[in-house]
Parts: structure tokens; C-alpha cells; sequence
């Protein structure tokens, strides 16, 4: 069975660390963003990880 998670704040600073290393450990995460499109497009471009608004 998969784990799943989801960061809240997962595109920037900490919350960025903390959506790689889930990913790093096998999970499927998807991270959210309160405010810079681009930069949370970017993040999902490099990582592969979906972004929600």
C-alpha cells in the first residue's frame, strides 16, 4: 500500500525540505501554496510533486 501526504506550505523554505524528503522516503506527496504561482509551478516542474492553491 502507498502512503500519502500532504505539506501544507510544501513549495518554500521548511516546508519544500519537508515535501523532498517525503518523496525521497517513498511517499506520494502533493503540496500546497498560499501565494506565488510561479514559484509553486517551478517547484512542481523540478520535483514532479503536484501544487494545489
Amino acid at each position: 500500500m502507498s502512503s500519502v501526504a500532504v505539506v501544507t506550505g510544501g513549495t518554500r523554505g521548511i516546508g519544500e525540505a519537508v515535501s523532498l524528503a517525503l518523496k525521497e522516503a517513498g511517499y506520494t506527496v502533493t503540496a500546497t501554496y498560499r501565494g506565488n504561482v510561479e514559484k509553486a509551478e517551478a517547484f512542481k516542474a523540478k520535483t514532479g510533486i503536484h501544487v494545489y492553491k
